[in-house]
């Protein structure tokens, strides 16, 4: 059985090389055991390449002051605490 930091460590792993450097600021958010024991739910979240939306009303000069300035990603990978195998990866919605 793996622990939660070598599902983390896998978790992280996978997502970059899937992403490869799209995925900037990559950060875990969440860890959790599936109830009955038999998956890691490991969630990471990173900043994507697109301008987070801006309120048309704030001043332009305002703008650049408003965080974030991107928008972020949240994945959540399913691995196989037994053997540490990725299953799943999907969007995590908040």
């Amino acid at each position: 059985m793996i622990d939660v930091k070598q599902a983390v460590k896998i978790a992280r792993d996978y997502v970059t090389g899937l992403y490869g450097d799209e995925a900037e600021n990559l950060m875990l958010e969440e860890t959790e055991m599936s109830e009955d024991g038999r998956y890691w739910l490991i969630t990471v979240g990173f900043d994507t390449k697109q301008p987070a939306e801006v309120n048309p009303l704030v001043p332009m000069a305002d703008r650049r002051l408003i965080l974030p300035r991107y928008l972020r990603a949240y994945k959540l990978v399913r691995l196989n605490a037994e053997n540490g195998a990725v299953e799943a990866m999907k969007n995590r919605e908040l």
